[in-house]
Order: structure tokens, then C-alpha cells, then sequence
């Protein structure tokens, strides 16, 4: 087993080497509630020359039957009706072309039994993008040339999967929402004065119609 490094407490437990060959020997079945990770982007970047190192396959095919393995092992760990969360993007295939990696990892991970759940969209601003990567499509010399071949900056996504089953230890929220999106938080004197909700359901405070 590639372990480099461990360390393990009664909070956590961290391990430091190959996931593809720690997961099997170390991580039980289903005894995973939540994952997040962000694979390496195949093609884009290679952070080894190790044959273990997903970013050092020799095809973006390859690259995809080696993050399968991995997939594989996620889908087992991970307990009834609970979540894996990828973070990814959309890759350069060369010519002002796009390669659909998110797309790709959406099939792998429906085809190891997971259930797609839900796609978060994180937009990045064009003039940092244009200037971290030098993209061709996104330099304005090129839209006064041929704008034909400019692009967007485009998003990372946060890809969630769900696995089948029931969930054995609902994530319950008794209260409801307290906080919107764009608004305020409820005051704490509104709290106070209505002591507890009516019914979670409704979204209504106790007292409030």
C-alpha cells in the first residue's frame, strides 16, 4: 500500500498517499457520509511522473478508466442514500476547443451506480482568467481580429451524487430556514419574541401568519 503518512486521532483521521490503493485497504464499507474532492484535470495539468499520479496518463482515455478505479471505491464507502461532491471544469482540447470534462465525470460516476443530484455553477471573473492563463478567446486583440474565436471564462462546478437507498441518519434542520439568500438574518428580537416555529413546513414563525 502506497501510505506515505498518517495521523490518526480520536477527531480524525489523515492519510497521506495513494488514494486509489489507501481507500480499499483502509476505509470500511459504507462508512462514509460526505465526500468532497477535486480530481486532478486531466490534460491540463502533471503534478508527477509517478504511473500511481492520475494527471500522468499518457491519453485523457486513460485518465478516465484510472479515475474509475477510484469512483469504484467512493461508491462503496459511501453509506445508503448519502453524497460525493467533485469539483471540476470544463478542460482546452486545442483550437479554441472545449472538452466536457464535468460531463464525463457525470457518466462515470451514473455508470458506478451513483445518482446525479445537482450542479452548482461558481463564475470566475474574465480579465483574472485572461490574465492567469493568457487564453487566446479571451484577449481583446483576438475579438477585434476574429471574434468568431473568442470565448467565455467559464465556470467551475461542484458536482454532487447521491447513492441509492435510505439514509440512515436524516440531516434534519428543525427550524427551517433563519437566513435567505440576498436578505437579512431574522432579528434576534423577532427570535426571542416568537420563542419557537410552527411548523417548519409552512416557513412561518410561531405567532405569524
Amino acid at each position: 500500500m502506497a501510505l506515505e503518512q498518517s495521523e490518526i486521532t480520536d477527531d480524525y483521521a489523515v492519510y497521506n498517499g495513494d488514494c486509489v490503493e489507501i481507500i480499499p485497504s483502509i476505509i470500511k464499507d459504507e462508512s462514509i457520509h460526505l465526500s468532497i474532492y477535486s480530481p486532478p484535470f486531466a490534460d491540463l495539468y502533471n503534478y508527477s511522473s509517478s504511473e500511481r499520479d492520475m494527471s500522468n496518463c499518457s491519453s485523457y482515455e486513460q485518465f478516465l478508466k484510472h479515475y474509475m478505479f477510484l469512483i469504484k471505491e467512493i461508491y462503496r464507502v459511501t453509506i445508503k442514500g448519502r453524497l460525493t461532491v467533485v469539483h471540476c471544469t470544463d478542460l482546452g482540447k486545442g483550437g479554441c476547443q472545449l472538452r466536457d470534462f464535468p460531463g464525463d465525470i457525470i457518466r462515470l460516476h451514473e455508470k458506478a451506480g451513483f445518482k446525479f443530484n445537482s450542479r452548482y455553477s461558481v463564475w470566475k471573473e474574465p480579465l483574472r482568467v485572461a490574465i492567469r492563463t493568457r487564453a487566446l478567446g479571451l484577449r481583446h486583440g483576438q475579438m477585434v481580429k476574429d471574434a468568431v474565436k473568442c470565448g467565455a471564462a467559464g465556470a467551475d462546478y461542484i458536482l454532487s451524487f447521491r447513492k441509492d437507498g435510505k439514509n440512515p441518519e436524516p440531516v434534519t434542520h428543525s427550524l427551517g430556514f433563519k437566513e435567505y439568500h440576498g436578505a437579512r438574518i431574522v432579528p434576534e428580537k423577532l427570535i426571542k419574541k416568537y420563542k419557537k416555529w410552527k411548523d417548519p413546513k409552512t416557513n412561518k414563525l410561531f405567532g405569524m401568519t
